[in-house]
């Protein structure tokens, strides 16, 4: 769109959330408020599977899986997606999967055991910049955003972006600048 990527273009984060929200669910292990070798459902009795642990969630050995597409996640919250979740690939610490459910369900439990929205506890306790957001649901409203790119496997070059209405957060979705980044890494 012949706009210029500055240090101040808010772009999402992708992955980048994922080692926040383990280092927010290590936080409250150290404080004593999660058992990492316990079962997540003694935190979310409504987690489907009795035997993962939290552990499991932080290292992506719980064999949960996340079908993507656009209209897999939309208007999806993250209880919306855990409550998915189907039958785990492997029994729980047996194998590894790249694992975005992981790391939502990871938000779920954060809040659940924190008692405050996910964002606020990174904010608070993690020191997440104040002007990081999560992304809003429309990417109309997300106003002089960066818009995603990559190469294919034939060479060329197609727009890759966020989805419209995609709600989830804990794996993907803040909303943050080169300069909020620097921000933070600078505290």
């Amino acid at each position: 769109e012949g706009r210029g990527f500055t240090p101040e273009t808010p772009a999402d984060s992708g992955s980048l959330a994922k080692p926040v929200t383990a280092a927010a669910v290590l936080l409250l292990a150290r404080d004593g408020e999660i058992d990492l070798d316990a079962p997540v459902r003694k935190y979310l009795p409504e987690f489907p599977h009795a035997f993962t642990t939290v552990r499991q969630l932080l290292s992506h050995s719980a064999g949960l899986e996340l079908k993507e597409s656009p209209d897999g996640l939309a208007n999806k919250s993250n209880a919306d997606l855990l409550a998915m979740a189907g039958e785990p690939l492997f029994p729980p610490g047996a194998g590894y999967t790249y694992c975005n459910l992981c790391s939502i369900t990871q938000a779920i439990l954060i809040e659940r055991v924190a008692g405050v929205h996910y964002l606020k506890f990174v904010r608070d306790r993690l020191g997440v910049p104040s002007t990081v957001s999560l992304r809003p649901k429309r990417l109309a409203d997300w106003k002089g955003r960066a818009i995603g790119y990559r190469r294919n496997p034939d060479g060329k070059v197609e727009r890759f972006d966020s989805w419209e209405n995609e709600l989830l957060y804990g794996a993907a979705n803040f909303s943050i600048s080169g300069a909020q980044l620097a921000d933070w890494g600078s505290q």
